[in-house]
């Protein structure tokens, strides 16, 4: 691209093939912007292989901005908050290294629980939220349950023989941070439920403990 070129008209074959391919092909980003790029490309005197690498690349950032909202909004967590909002100079006796160490998922790669214990208003939904939101961006399948919401779907579950299938789900569900422990999974109330930790603690998994 060494000169640059007079802007098509919209009702140019080429461009209309373009868009027809692309929208074919399922590229909704290249579609939106090839014209736009092509452009900046002639006028920038790139080659038209930067200019198809630059193309290409929003693409896939677009796409893996949108399968990430997808997996965020999947996982139904209650709000969304990250550990750049948490405040640690509140809770000094919170292990710190240890709770960024869980953020990498290398538990969840060994079969592990984090299971968090503290007293209310000490941040443990802000921190079982963020450690799902940071499954999510490493491209794991994650669900956020309650104690209550959680004995709630078993019992329903159970109640229209679908518990299997349930667990089933929750089985490929790379982490499902919740307020689930010290009770079976045929509870019949929340309040049998106490002491926060995740869904796998009840499957007797090796479990990582941090006090908050």
């Amino acid at each position: 691209m060494s000169e640059k070129t007079p802007e098509k008209p919209k009702s140019d074959p080429q461009v209309m093939l373009v868009k027809a391919n692309l929208k074919q092909l399922r590229l909704p980003t290249m579609h939106a912007e090839f014209e736009t790029l092509a452009r900046e490309a002639a006028s920038g005197n790139e080659t038209y292989e930067q200019y198809l690498l630059h193309l290409t690349e929003l693409e896939v950032t677009n796409r893996a901005a949108n399968v990430l909202q997808a997996r965020i909004k999947q996982a139904d967590f209650p709000t969304i908050k990250d550990f750049d909002t948490y405040d640690f100079s509140a809770l000094p006796t919170l292990n710190k290294p240890k709770m960024l160490e869980l953020a990498r998922g290398e538990w969840i790669d060994q079969h592990m629980n984090a299971v968090l214990v503290g007293q209310p208003g000490t941040g443990k939904t802000h921190l079982a939220v963020s450690l799902g939101l940071a499954a999510c961006r490493q491209g794991r399948r994650v669900r956020f349950f309650t104690a209550a919401s959680l004995v709630n779907r078993l019992e329903e579950a159970q109640k229209q023989y679908q518990l299997d299938r349930f667990l089933s789900n929750l089985d490929r569900t790379a982490a499902a941070p919740s307020f689930y422990s010290r009770c079976s999974p045929t509870a019949t109330n929340a309040e049998a439920c106490s002491s926060p930790a995740t869904w796998r603690s009840a499957t007797g998994a090796r479990s990582s403990k941090a006090n908050a």
